[in-house]
């Protein structure tokens, strides 16, 4: 699982931390730590937004 750093200070009022879930569909040039087809979980820490 990776989970970026969040050692930053936050102001409140903050989303306490998000997870996701998906599955490889495409990999890129020299990208070995996964493969087409592998389900992957991932999860960012509080205060982070999605885009």
């Amino acid at each position: 699982m990776y989970v970026l750093d969040v050692s930053c200070a936050h102001e409140l009022p903050i989303t306490l931390g998000r997870d996701f879930a998906g599955v490889v569909e495409a990999e890129g040039e020299g990208v070995s730590e996964v493969e087409v087809g592998d389900e992957r979980p991932f999860a960012t820490g509080p205060g982070r937004n999605s885009s």
